[in-house]
């Protein structure tokens, strides 16, 4: 199945649970509302939704030995957290201006990823919209890395400048559960795609992309083997098996698609050809940290779709990052206002 005339119309897509995101954080990159995570946001927030500007910050360059004290210690990092506080205060106060239920918060805490998990963990959030970490020049950053595997909330990475709201969102799901993947976790990777789609009315659809025996055979094999009428089944229990997962989400057989491929090469090429500028993923297996890990596959395209990136957690996943505040400087998470 190729791609061209590949996409549904919005007329095919029915009975859409209307699930939007109830909290949401924003890790601001800039001062300002013109800033790609905070235009997603602004796409993305009903009347309804809450928000939070988040600012983590810690400075490893505060010597504590020249300050008199641990009182002194504490001074110098209030006013740094204070000054990011009001920054954030100022993107929050422009949230409201715009109708929407924004406040702020900033922390001293570290590493960054673990910050910003324990304010989700905090206060309940279910999303987290943030450009990517890493010294914001677009390569991925150990920061970003473990946020996506370690945060218990959805985390949608931006990657685009967030200026034209989303048109085709494609959700990647494997009805087969290869690869150790929760056996709930493509239901989750729909309902979060839809909560997009309700807010955007973008045009939603259900991928799942397979190697053809063609491309996994080789050599005397297709001569053993009747490779054509094997495909042909396999494809026509691979389409059930898709069809059933979408009619059980609420979307119409047409705004499910089969197509043939490397899953990342099909992805990357439907990003580049803006066939899709969101695709929502699902993290797949526990990693050695603890973490959910993506996989060789999901890291490729992560890594270099020309897209926005929605990471999906499986509904019964659990942090491992510690929520319990060390007591010792200068390490000592403290989050403004107390």
């Amino acid at each position: 199945m190729g791609f061209e005339g590949w996409l549904p119309s919005n007329e095919d897509i029915v009975g859409i649970l209307i699930v939007s995101f109830h909290k949401i954080i924003l890790i601001p990159s800039a001062d300002s509302l013109e800033q790609p995570a905070a235009r997603r946001l602004m796409q993305l927030a009903g009347p309804h939704t809450e928000i939070e500007v988040f600012e983590p910050v810690f400075d490893p360059h505060i010597d504590v030995s020249l300050a008199t004290g641990p009182r002194d210690f504490e001074r110098i990092r209030d006013q740094i957290v204070s000054r990011r506080l009001d920054k954030a205060e100022l993107l929050a106060a422009a949230l409201r201006d715009r109708n929407l239920r924004a406040s702020a918060a900033a922390a001293w805490d570290h590493p960054l990823y673990e910050a910003v998990i324990r304010r989700v963990v905090k206060i309940g959030a279910d999303l987290v919209i943030s450009e990517p970490l890493g010294g914001r020049a677009g390569a991925l950053s150990n920061n970003d890395w473990r946020l996506i595997g370690a945060c218990p909330a959805t985390v949608l990475l931006v990657h685009s400048d967030g200026s034209n709201g989303y048109r085709n969102i494609v959700a990647a799901v494997d009805p087969f559960h290869e690869h150790a993947k929760p056996a709930d976790l493509d239901a989750e990777i729909l309902k979060a795609a839809q909560g997009v789609q309700a807010q955007t009315g973008a045009v939603l659809t259900a991928v799942h992309c397979f190697l053809p025996l063609t491309q996994v055979l080789s050599g005397s094999a297709f001569e053993r083997l009747p490779v054509d009428a094997a495909e042909s089944e396999l494809e026509r229990f691979r389409g059930d098996k898709l069809n059933e997962l979408a009619a059980a989400a609420g979307l119409a057989a047409a705004s499910a698609r089969l197509l043939r491929g490397r899953p990342a090469d099909v992805l990357l090429e439907l990003a580049a050809k803006g066939a899709a500028d969101l695709i929502v993923m699902g993290a797949l297996s526990r990693g050695r940290l603890g973490d959910l890990v993506l996989g060789s596959t999901a890291e490729h395209i992560v890594d270099r779709a020309q897209a926005d990136i929605m990471i999906v957690k499986p509904a019964a996943f659990e942090t491992r990052i510690d929520t319990i505040i060390k007591n010792e400087l200068p390490m000592t998470p403290i989050y403004y206002p107390l």
